[in-house]
């Protein structure tokens, strides 16, 4: 399901990607690779959105939504890779967005705890 949400996102199939990403997280809210492949595929959804609905800003906008709320979760189940959500390709369309910065400071943070 997961390969499948990533193609369907990158083929700018939003709407079933973004719905399979969102079962995938009511499935398994506390698997923390889940939570963040759904988030790429949030992200990705997000900016699939943006490419085929210029004129309707809100959706790229939801979608953006779900995946910061997504990285939110991944952050409270104590996911301990900030180079990745630097890093992965798949969350290029977040790291423009104000909320990015402070949030991936907070993945840094959590994962220099002892």
């Amino acid at each position: 399901a997961i390969t499948l949400m990533l193609g369907l996102a990158r083929c700018n199939e939003y709407a079933e990607a973004s719905a399979i990403a969102e079962s995938l997280m009511k499935k398994f809210p506390k698997d923390k690779g889940v939570s963040l492949q759904a988030a790429f595929g949030f992200a990705l959804c997000a900016a699939a959105a943006d490419r085929v609905k210029q004129d309707d800003k809100a959706l790229g906008k939801s979608f953006r939504d779900s995946a910061f709320a997504t990285l939110e979760n991944l952050l409270a189940l104590g996911w301990e890779s900030p180079y990745e959500i630097a890093t992965d390709p798949d969350l290029a369309p977040l790291r423009t967005d104000p909320r990015f910065p402070p949030l991936l400071a907070r993945f840094e943070k959590a994962a220099t705890k002892p």
